[in-house]
């Protein structure tokens, strides 16, 4: 019989291939229930590859119980495999979601699962978000670096670590983030996440409940918009100018703040010291927390970066998120 199976460079290893196509001919019925496979020297010749490769494949469709062999008569369907005629079409089965989950949904659909909304039109220039300069990044000394301590990296360093994140990394971020940008932390109080992104949905489901008033910046970062949203919080944007967030504009019923002072997103601008201030004793008076979003806070043009507000904190009001550096919870977040 023959067999066309679609090999394509690049998909993982040659047998896994030939597996994924034979286990898919079974499964569609090309080969029905105690139906005899082409012999692996046969299939071989069809496909112009090694023997050897058919041979993983059918020892791979063996161990799943996709195929039986029988000595002297070669490899059949296991008979326990449906054709099919008796596979039921797929249908997708609608999943009772949380109130979370449902409101998550709504969000993502809101936004295109991107976190904007659609783009009804072409651009020659993206201006929407940050994207990494993949062409000048030093792929060949980074793959060296990391082979290298992969090789000197002991068992227990590849075994499961602390929730936190490793210890080490933990210890060299809280160092990094008191020189680099005077935040006052214990490598206890940091903590490693996937990204700012998750960050921020640790802090809103810890600290958020539903309904509750958070201030945000207008224009803000969509990612924490989007997190807002889906928790159930109620948005209450607050005004922007060359000198960042007003204060003096805060809504007095809001618990919680979220602010990009070093870098606003996306305007750019810094969040004046008499606003830092200001915003600090906003926070002490109202007994609310601020998250600060250190979004770029290390690059500058010209002169020196900032330093964090959470530096100037006294309260232990602000929970730090990095997002351009190691990243980090100092209280501090720490986003890889």
């Amino acid at each position: 019989m023959q067999l066309t199976i679609p090999l394509s460079v690049g998909n993982g290893p040659l047998f896994r291939q030939v597996y994924v196509g034979l286990r898919q001919a079974i499964l569609c019925g090309t080969f029905r229930g105690d139906g005899r496979l082409p012999s692996t020297r046969d299939l071989a010749d069809q496909l112009g590859i090694s023997r050897s490769v058919v041979l993983q494949a059918y020892d791979q469709l063996l161990a799943e119980g996709f195929v039986t062999g029988r000595s002297g008569s070669g490899t059949y369907v296991a008979q326990s495999v449906p054709s099919s005629r008796s596979i039921p079409s797929k249908k997708l089965v609608p999943l009772r979601l949380s109130s979370f989950g449902s409101a998550a949904a709504k969000t993502a659909a809101t936004l295109n699962f991107q976190g904007r909304r659609p783009r009804l039109h072409r651009y020659d220039f993206a201006f929407g978000r940050s994207e990494s300069d993949i062409e000048t990044f030093p792929l060949e000394a980074w793959r060296r670096i990391l082979l290298r301590r992969a090789r000197k990296a002991s068992v227990a360093n590849l075994d499961y670590g602390p929730a936190a994140g490793s210890a080490a990394l933990r210890e060299a971020i809280c160092a990094h983030l008191r020189r680099s940008r005077a935040v006052c932390c214990d490598p206890s109080e940091v903590i490693v996440v996937n990204g700012s992104q998750q960050a921020l949905d640790l802090i809103v489901r810890v600290l958020l409940e539903r309904g509750d008033p958070v201030a945000i910046e207008n224009p803000a970062y969509h990612g924490t918009r989007s997190i807002l949203l889906a928790a159930g919080a109620q948005l209450l944007p607050v005004p922007v100018d060359r000198d960042g967030l007003d204060p003096a504009r805060l809504p007095s019923k809001a618990r919680m703040c979220f602010v990009t002072p070093s870098h606003q997103f996306p305007t750019g601008a810094i969040l004046s010291f008499a606003r830092r201030v200001a915003l600090l004793a906003w926070a002490r008076r109202k007994n609310a927390v601020i998250v600060e979003d250190d979004y770029d806070g290390e690059f500058r043009y010209e002169g020196k970066p900032l330093e964090s507000l959470q530096g100037l904190d006294t309260d232990g009001r602000i929970i730090y998120v990095g997002t351009s550096h190691a990243r980090s919870f100092p209280r501090c977040v720490s986003a890889t």
